[in-house]
């Protein structure tokens, strides 16, 4: 048997550690959630399912997100979307079944599977986002059945969770509208096993994240290591333009309309050292975003460094880089991202994610067990450029140091389920699928059109 070869203290045969920070669940209202409402409100339960029973069409769904009159690829992605059709969309069993053959150790668990599954009490009228994108200016009896939701829903994923806790990674939901409750919800689902918060963008009925009403709030995640995981919509906060803010933020101007500079700011970070968040799918080129805005945030300090002394005594940049990462769920078209994270020195920063079981990110269900799989094939486009060390960060351990993983757990899982190495990571893709470039083309960013030049270049053998 020939040698193993190694890079430094990488070992180019031993399978990585590959962590997803953009994985989405749906469970089905009546099969899945119903046995977890308390008793008291099942009428209302009931009464929401059978609302609910004309938005939940998969295919309806996606043809409200993706009509067919604005969008030229809407048949061949409608197919992807069918050939995603997997149990696990609500069965964490089978989508341990999916991690497998793809090789894959852990994922981060948001809500919404593409499975056409709204969450419990939420107007699917939206989509199965409605969750995240939920502004909290109902009535009382509304937000109080919006709570009772999401304790059926955290409740829920906690038990889906439990058959492999160290791999499944599940997100709460809170009452954000009430402070005290968020916090007693979030200590009961971090009880319960659940890692992290599924954190939304400032909406109205949201006390503003800078005041200081949440600093308890902050206190708890960080004792009990939640993450703070926001998915989409994650830097714009248009409802609140004309809310209170902190003394600092209300003078400078041009920050108020966004949740990440309040949060750098306020000095939030500087108060809680272990505080993280995650921004996932930024909808925005991070490559372009992720330098512009520390740049530009040091500028600002700069300008005010009297007024920031006590709250602010270091650069933003530095808070960016030990606080916030980004959960990136398209590095599989856009390789670009994965090269300019390692050059502009934030790829400690990236966090690989395949956006499972949606048809626009990279897993597709496998019709033969011997086949490459699309999210191996994604990992070597993506990571085949770059340095090992960079690479091996990027694919799953910087997630491993952010959540708090159990490493050696998860290398073990690794070396069972045959995960891929760095020299099968290293070998750069031959074809380019076709259907990347389509998904590149339903992102509206300038820098995604370099996909449709890449593929072909690579096609035509350039």
């Amino acid at each position: 048997m020939s040698a193993e070869v190694s890079v430094g203290a990488l070992s180019l045969d031993e399978p990585l550690i590959v962590v997803t920070t953009d994985s989405h669940i749906g469970p089905r209202l009546k099969e899945d959630l119903r046995p977890y409402c308390p008793a008291e409100h099942l009428d209302d339960y009931d009464d929401f399912v059978r609302r609910c029973e004309p938005h939940t069409d998969p295919k309806a769904l996606f043809s409200t997100f993706a009509p067919k009159d604005q969008n030229p690829d809407f048949a061949t992605r409608l197919a992807a979307l069918e050939r995603n059709a997997t149990e696990g969309h609500h069965d964490v069993a089978a989508r341990l079944v999916d991690m497998d053959r793809d090789g894959v150790a852990a994922e981060v668990i948001y809500h919404g599977s593409q499975n056409g599954q709204p969450f419990p009490f939420i107007d699917p009228a939206g989509g199965t986002f409605n969750a995240m994108i939920f502004s909290p200016v109902g009535s009382r009896r509304e937000l109080d059945l919006a709570a009772v939701g999401q304790r059926m829903y955290n409740s829920w994923l906690a038990d889906q969770c439990s058959q492999a806790p160290e791999r499944c990674i599940g997100l709460a939901h809170l009452p954000m509208w009430d402070i005290d409750a968020a916090i007693q919800e979030l200590e009961r689902a971090h009880d319960a096993g659940l890692r992290g918060v599924n954190f939304p963008a400032p909406k109205l009925g949201i006390t503003p994240y800078d005041d200081l009403r949440w600093e308890p709030f902050w206190a708890r995640c960080q004792e009990r290591g939640m993450i703070l995981s926001t998915h989409e919509g994650s830097a714009v906060d248009d409802v609140s333009v004309n809310r209170p803010h902190t003394p600092l933020v209300a003078q400078m101007e041009e920050l108020h309309r966004k949740m990440l500079p309040r949060l750098i700011f306020s000095g939030i970070f500087e108060r809680f050292p272990s505080l993280k968040l995650v921004l996932t799918e930024l909808q925005q080129p991070t490559s372009l975003w992720w330098t512009q805005t520390a740049r530009r945030y040091d500028e600002l300090w700069e300008q005010n460094r009297l007024l920031l002394a006590e709250e602010l005594p270091r650069p933003p940049s530095e808070y960016l880089h030990g606080h916030v990462f980004l959960g990136q769920s398209l590095l599989h078209a856009l390789p670009s991202e994965v090269q300019r994270a390692v050059d502009d020195g934030y790829s400690a920063n990236v966090l690989w994610g395949s956006d499972y079981p949606h048809q626009e990110g990279v897993y597709r269900r496998s019709e033969n067990d011997t086949d490459e799989t699309m999210t191996e094939r994604g990992l070597r486009n993506a990571f085949s450029s770059v340095a090992p060390e960079h690479a091996r960060a990027m694919v799953g351990e910087n997630a491993v140091a952010v959540y708090g993983l159990d490493r050696d757990a998860l290398a073990e899982v690794s070396r069972r389920i045959g995960a891929i190495t760095l020299a099968e990571l290293g070998r750069p893709l031959e074809t380019i699928p076709e259907e990347w470039r389509i998904i590149s083309r339903a992102h509206v960013f300038p820098e995604y059109r370099e996909l449709d030049r890449l593929v072909e270049g690579v096609n035509r053998g350039v």
